[in-house]
């Protein structure tokens, strides 16, 4: 599977069905390439609030709709009853902040599970700068792909890169250089 962003293939190698991936940024960083994910695939059911609806442009799955955030035992039913290939679940900071990390691990863990037994892909993303380094490690363990992108500001200057940090198929990659109006990945970052 494809995830619809030039050039990631070939640092993250292909995307397995039954595959968990995920994104880490910086605040805001993520949302342009959800956006974009989600405009290349058809075949995607998207769990977030229902303002992201406007952003991404289709319908969205929205908590009180088929699923409740305060009764976690709802959210892995609404996701074994999606008949799409692709699952865009972006509820993980509203998760974490209602529940304790440990809940809302086994809860990723748990959809990661459904989504391997239906051979689905998942794709969600996580704020680097709003979770602890240990909570983001247990999300990392059971990603099968894990995409890193990062912003620097110099001056008037921003250059951002884009990795694989895991993946199945492929080892660690160094940073590219992540054009975002484009959505292509460009030339390994030297240091």
């Amino acid at each position: 599977m494809n995830l619809g962003i030039l050039g990631l293939d070939e640092i993250t190698g292909k995307i397995v069905d039954g595959s968990v991936v995920l994104i880490e940024c910086h605040t805001g960083l993520c949302n342009h390439l959800l956006v974009k994910i989600a405009k290349e695939n058809e075949d995607l059911a998207i769990f977030a609030h229902k303002r992201m609806e406007k952003l991404f442009s289709r319908n969205v799955f929205y908590p009180n709709d088929v699923y409740n955030l305060h009764q976690l035992y709802t959210i892995p039913l609404a996701i074994k009853k999606c008949k799409q290939k692709m699952v865009l679940f972006l509820l993980l900071h509203d998760l974490f902040s209602i529940h304790m990390p440990e809940s809302v691990c086994g809860l990723f863990s748990e959809i990661a599970g459904i989504v391997r037994n239906q051979k689905k892909v998942l794709v969600s993303s996580i704020d680097t700068d709003l979770i602890d380094v240990r909570t983001l490690s247990m999300l990392e363990n059971e990603a099968d792909y894990v995409i890193e992108l990062r912003e620097e500001v110099n001056g008037l200057k921003i250059r951002r890169g884009i990795r694989a940090k895991k993946s199945l198929t492929k080892p660690p990659s160094d940073f590219y250089d992540f054009d975002l109006d484009e959505f292509k990945i460009g030339k390994r970052l030297k240091r």
